[in-house]
């Protein structure tokens, strides 16, 4: 019971360094796909517009699923 117990912590642990160390290239990468649909969606093409807007979607829902992630972690250690 103790090393499922240990195991546990460490995998909530590991949770909890994931979701939080993933969470600041995602917020760049969706910074970045932000500024550029902001500063140059005039220029784009179609296409390079849709990129950029399915860029933007998938790094939110990714973002919401690490939040998660995170808060499920915290509920663990809180135990």
């Amino acid at each position: 019971n103790e090393a499922l117990s240990r195991s546990n912590r460490e995998l909530d642990s590991f949770a909890y360094m994931a979701s939080h160390d993933l969470k600041e290239p995602l917020r760049g990468i969706h910074n970045y796909a932000t500024f550029l649909k902001e500063d140059y969606a005039d220029q784009l093409q179609g296409e390079g517009l849709v990129f950029l807007e399915g860029l933007t979607s998938l790094s939110s829902r990714m973002s919401v699923l690490l939040d998660s992630l995170l808060a499920y972690s915290r509920l663990n250690n809180q135990t």
